[in-house]
């Protein structure tokens, strides 16, 4: 059966009977040797071929970089976590509080008297567990320190104090 364009190509003139039956045959397909590139498909074959593995090899490389970096994160996260609680000093029965700035905002920890003194004096630090506030040894927060820099740790500089005390006028302090 005939499509009706090819109809009217006949009946206008254009187009002879042996043209239409030209075009109603289809084609066999040729059959192709087998290139070098077919042969060996990982091979690349010009410089395009060459830049898209390139980039390729690249960016797995970078997101093995990037998972080793993630699980070297969530290592350190947790030893700091276990350093943390393991050597905690809070002491639950504290009631003396003890207030420090973090940023812009004033923040309170209660305290024995002890821990209040060796707070002012150095020898202990505060850190923060899961929006905790810990009260460790001045090692533990060398440690801490040492796994994350990052990490927030308010520890008192005696030094810087007394030398605030030294700037202030003989006739302010009373």
């Amino acid at each position: 059966m005939k499509n009706a364009l090819q109809e009217q190509l006949l009946k206008a003139g254009l187009v002879t009977q042996d043209q239409v039956k030209a075009a109603n045959r289809k084609p066999k397909p040729k059959k192709r040797k087998p290139s070098k590139a077919t042969k060996q498909p990982r091979q690349p074959t010009n410089d395009l071929a060459k830049a898209y593995a390139a980039r390729e090899a690249a960016e797995q490389q970078e997101a093995r970089r990037a998972r080793e970096q993630a699980a070297k994160r969530k290592r350190q996260r947790a030893q700091l976590r276990k350093l943390i609680q393991d050597n905690t000093l809070n002491d639950p029965a504290a009631e003396l509080p003890y207030q420090f700035v973090v940023g812009s905002n004033v923040k309170k920890v209660h305290t024995t008297a002890e821990q209040r003194q060796l707070l002012l004096d150095g020898r202990l630090a505060i850190t923060f567990l899961d929006g905790k506030r810990c009260i460790v040894s001045e090692d533990i927060a060398l440690q801490i320190r040492g796994l994350d820099p990052k990490k927030i740790i308010i520890q008192a500089n005696p030094d810087a104090l007394q030398e605030d005390a030294s700037d202030i006028p003989d006739d302010l302090i009373w």
